[in-house]
């Protein structure tokens, strides 16, 4: 799950886990990342994984190596959450409106 680090992900992550959901804990600041997946790895039941991945969903490569790690750890992916916290300013009106995104 993309920006599960805080927020709106961070409560999502914990509801799949509380649901016994393996799950991967994303987002751009390491130690957030971890503290979340210490407090999904308290509230999910036993044998539960996570996986813990450092990136940045609008960079290639770090979007790269999330879904590598995750098929390596789990083998497949099952549900993907997209829940960047990104803000792009910009206005209907702007031509190049689209490429802002």
């Amino acid at each position: 799950m993309t920006g599960s680090n805080s927020g709106i992900g961070e409560a999502i992550v914990k509801l799949f886990a509380l649901l016994g959901a393996q799950v991967v804990i994303t987002g751009r600041k390491e130690t957030e990342i971890r503290k979340v997946s210490q407090e999904v790895l308290r509230l999910s039941p036993k044998g539960l994984k996570t996986l813990e991945v450092v990136a940045d969903v609008t960079k290639t490569k770090d979007l790269e190596k999330l879904m590598s790690s995750t098929i390596k750890r789990f083998r497949k992916l099952d549900v993907l959450v997209n829940n960047p916290g990104i803000g792009v300013m910009a206005t209907i009106r702007d031509k190049d409106f689209i490429t802002n995104f």
